[in-house]
């Protein structure tokens, strides 16, 4: 169980509990990003990553990925980190470009924000 947005999850499915289709990722490897409603109506953008391979014993058995739900909320977006096989959900309210997480935050994951219109770019 976890609090984003002023509002309580029980489980991080419920950041997707209706799919909406997918947006152009045009920033990150051509990946498009999916976009889902909450279990309260709110916009979900979703991404995911997998973790680094180093070799090719990585490439051939690493199948985790580091995941991150940006929550559309008014004028504020709050991003939601999971790890799969590590329990929990981490959450940075108000994010904003470059802003420094307790989590693991690519640079990429801001520019689609910026590209998808959720976030002004501070140049």
């Amino acid at each position: 169980m976890f609090i984003a947005a002023g509002k309580t999850y029980l489980t991080v499915s419920q950041l997707k509990a209706k799919e909406e289709g997918k947006l152009d990722g045009v920033l990150y490897r051509g990946y498009k990003v999916p976009q889902y409603r909450d279990v309260y109506d709110r916009r979900v953008l979703y991404f995911r990553e997998r973790f680094p391979c180093f070799d090719s014993y990585d490439r051939l058995h690493e199948n985790r990925y580091y995941h991150w739900y940006a929550i559309e909320d008014g004028q504020q977006v709050t991003l939601v980190y999971t790890e799969d096989e590590t329990p929990g959900a981490q959450v940075h309210e108000d994010y904003l470009p470059n802003a420094k997480t307790a989590f693991y935050s690519p640079q990429w994951i801001d520019r689609e924000l910026v590209a998808a219109g959720w976030l002004k770019n501070k140049t």
